[in-house]
């Protein structure tokens, strides 16, 4: 299955595990549309998360993949992505693909 074969399937999944080990973010998720059980391995040099691992709440577990431009969405500062200062902008953006 491809990332691209993932997004669609991926509405109200439910994360059931992540780490990051070696400069791979690995996700666990609980995909709601078809029950499966996956996980995704993106390598990254940078990584942040404010989700508790192994969260016992579904609200802080459901969660959806997206694919975005980060190009179109963030803006650039000193050749990285930074995000939004207002927190009203983050949440409103509708990101596009």
């Amino acid at each position: 299955m491809t990332v691209e074969d993932l997004v669609p399937l991926s509405g109200d999944s439910i994360l059931m595990a992540w780490q990051y080990v070696e400069d791979k973010l690995i996700v666990t998720l609980e995909l709601s549309e078809t029950d499966a059980t996956v996980s995704i391995a993106i390598k990254s040099k940078w990584f942040a998360i404010d989700v508790p691992n192994h969260s016992s709440s579904d609200a802080f577990r459901t969660c959806y993949i997206e694919i975005a431009k980060l190009k179109d969405s963030l803006a650039e500062t000193n050749g990285f992505y930074v995000p939004a200062k207002e927190f009203v902008y983050v949440v409103s953006r509708k990101w596009t693909t």
